[in-house]
């Protein structure tokens, strides 16, 4: 499909974004939603009126979103991921639990609001994050 043909086309139908988990693996999914800014010309909340994500999925989501970072500060976000988070399992765990925490404070801070404005956000978005569920309806 030639770029002008990507940008034109508009489906009937609702148009969905699903990101999964997955850690380090968020560093594909920024690279495919760089690409599909690129090609469209347009930013990922324009481009659905869905988005649901899970784990990792949820970070880049909530920075896209509610932390209005760009996919390159995001794609910076996982490389401190890499360092802090999944470079030492601790206690048979994973991940260093304390310093996602610590890392998604410091991100979205500790009283984020579910506030938008909807003409540049998708219509419903449904995460989940780190024992953390948000369900948000325009």
């Amino acid at each position: 499909m030639q770029r002008k043909e990507l940008v034109r086309y508009r489906a009937t139908g609702a148009r969905i974004l699903s990101l999964d988990g997955g850690g380090m693996k968020g560093l594909i999914e920024i690279d495919v939603l760089e690409q599909l800014e690129q090609e469209t010309g347009k930013k990922i909340p324009e481009l659905f009126d869905w988005i649901v994500a899970t784990s990792t999925g949820a970070i880049i989501v909530l920075g896209l979103l509610y932390a209005k970072k760009s996919l390159q500060e995001i794609r910076q976000l996982y490389y401190r991921l890499k360092d802090d988070v999944f470079a030492s399992p601790r206690f048979g765990m994973a991940y260093n639990t304390s310093a996602l925490e610590e890392l998604l404070v410091d991100l979205f801070g500790t009283e984020m609001t579910m506030e938008h404005d909807s003409h540049s956000m998708p219509k419903y978005v449904c995460l989940c994050v780190y024992k953390m569920c948000i369900l948000n309806k325009n």
